[in-house]
This record gives structure tokens, C-alpha cells and sequence, in this order.
């Protein structure tokens, strides 16, 4: 006797769902623009690569392991093509919220390179975080 697997449930679209981020968004004008220009943004392509969870404030206290930190980075983006800058948000001595710190930003020549170096980078370890581009 073959058994017949039960139907499975429709699935229901996010705008229906009442605490949906989504419904949160299309029903908030403001916020519906904000996540727009945001998107906007996203799909321009731009020399410009930020890594994200590869540096934590700690990393970068020690001036030392700073420069080791940028020095390392530029080379293993010049792998991919010509690096222009190597950006690396310091935290304050005074403990002062700085932007952008636990951030790297990395500017290539083109287009290309940063394309390359992005789909690399993305995912990848360093020391035992793993690291979003």
C-alpha cells in the first residue's frame, strides 16, 4: 500500500502577516521609503568594499596590530586588482562611539577588482569570525 503524504500547507505571503517586517514596512510610508533608497543604493555597483564582522574595537586599540590589520588587508585585495585605500574606522581612546568602527572599507581602481575582491572576501574567516562583504 503506498501512503499518500499529506497536502502541504499554502504558504502565506508576508504582507498578510500581521507582525511581518514587511507588513511593518508597507504600512509605515516613511520607513516603506527609507528600505527603497536603501535597495537604491544596494544595486549600484561602487569601487567600494565594506567587510563587515572582521574587526571587533579591541583588534583595533593597539596601533601595532592596527597597521597589521590595514597592511594584511591591502594585501589580500591586491590580489584581486589595484587598491586605492584601505579604511579602517579607529574607536576613540576615550571610549567615545565613533561610526563605522568594526568596519573595513576598501577602494579599488574599478569596478572589477572590488566585484572580485567582495565575492572573495565574503564568508571567509578571519581568526574564527566569519566575515560578510
Amino acid at each position: 500500500e503506498s501512503t499518500k503524504a499529506a497536502p502541504k500547507a499554502a504558504p502565506v505571503a508576508a504582507t498578510a502577516m500581521s507582525n511581518s517586517m514587511t507588513q511593518k514596512i508597507v504600512s509605515n510610508p516613511v520607513l516603506a521609503m527609507q528600505v527603497k533608497q536603501g535597495r537604491e543604493v544596494g544595486s549600484r555597483p561602487t569601487t567600494v568594499v565594506q567587510l563587515i564582522n572582521a574587526v571587533y574595537q579591541e583588534d583595533l586599540m593597539d596601533d601595532q596590530d592596527y597597521e597589521d590589520i590595514t597592511s594584511e588587508i591591502h594585501t589580500e585585495a591586491s590580489k584581486c586588482g589595484t587598491v586605492t585605500r584601505v579604511v579602517i574606522p579607529k574607536p576613540a581612546k576615550d571610549g567615545t562611539l565613533i561610526d563605522g568602527v568594526g568596519k573595513i572599507f576598501v577602494a579599488f581602481a574599478d569596478l572589477t577588482a572590488a566585484r572580485k575582491f567582495q565575492m572573495e572576501a565574503n564568508g571567509r574567516k578571519f581568526e574564527s569570525r566569519v566575515v560578510c562583504a
